[in-house]
């Protein structure tokens, strides 16, 4: 094999394993550029679950602090039945989980409209 053989086939081989180079390259930046997509969409995700958790927190604080100064007391002494208090406090946080569950759909929709 002569010198510039040799050579030719050093170059050729440079050159390609630069061209693999580049792609791993290329495909890496791309992992990391949706991986900081994904992220900034769960990011955001739990951003609108909080202010939906807000919202309602609020809400419901405004409703007790409604009752409380209409009964001029901020514990009433509940002495009705117990299991009835249970099941409307139950169907109380069900409302909130649903609200937020349905605020996170409407921001999932949005959002693979923004895609």
């Amino acid at each position: 094999m002569s010198g510039q053989k040799l050579v030719a086939d050093l170059l050729s081989g440079a050159g390609k394993s630069l061209e693999e180079h580049r792609k791993r390259e290329q495909a890496l930046k791309d992992a990391l550029a949706n991986e900081r997509k994904r992220s900034n969409q769960l990011d955001e995700r739990w951003k609108v679950k909080h202010g939906e958790a807000i919202r309602q927190i609020e809400r419901l604080a405004t409703l007790l602090t409604m009752w409380e100064l209409t009964l001029g007391q901020t514990d009433p002494g509940y002495d009705g039945d117990e299991a009835r208090l249970q099941s409307e406090t139950k169907k109380k946080v069900s409302g909130i989980k649903k609200a937020i569950t349905d605020t996170l759909k409407m921001h999932e929709q949005l959002e693979a409209r923004l895609i």
